[in-house]
């Protein structure tokens, strides 16, 4: 429930006689993040449900299955992608998914989806990190940027104090 904090005194009272006589054909469901906000009288009449999010393993699961039943060809850096990059979120997941096979087919490669994604192979990832902790950025430049000549872009001896 959203909206709580429009709804005074008389509101909860009018939501909770709607929950002690709803119509037979309606189904009420109440979320929140914050439950505390609630009137006891209404979380009483209320079945509760803790959500949380979804753990890598069953993220990647899920894709798995998917990808099985809806005949998609994803190698494991392509969903391990996907699935990392959603934060737990299955729904995110899925549209990262979506988003997927309707740039490459039935055939995901873990390259192009980390390109889709906007993400940066982990190789890249720990090149950057050495060559920090040696004090080369000239030489790692060249890499994130192919065909430009190495230039100083920050002073890394000073990032390194900081």
């Amino acid at each position: 429930l959203e909206f709580r904090r429009v709804l005074f005194r008389s509101g909860f009272n009018a939501l909770l006689k709607t929950l002690e006589e709803p119509p037979a054909h309606v189904v009420f469901i109440l979320a929140t993040t914050e439950l505390h906000d609630l009137p006891e009288t209404i979380l009483s009449r209320c079945q509760h449900f803790a959500f949380h999010a979804g753990n890598f393993a069953e993220i990647l699961g899920h894709l798995e299955n998917i990808c099985k039943a809806e005949k998609v060809e994803a190698d494991g850096q392509a969903l391990a992608a996907i699935a990392a990059s959603a934060g737990g979120s299955l729904r995110d997941a899925l549209s990262r998914l979506e988003q997927a096979i309707a740039a490459f087919g039935t055939q995901l490669k873990g390259d192009a989806v980390l390109r889709l994604l906007g993400a940066v192979p982990s190789q890249l990832v720990e090149e950057v990190f050495a060559a920090v902790s040696a004090l080369m950025p000239i030489k790692i430049t060249a890499n994130i940027v192919p065909n430009t000549r190495p230039i100083k872009l920050f002073n890394f001896r000073k990032l390194m104090r900081i």
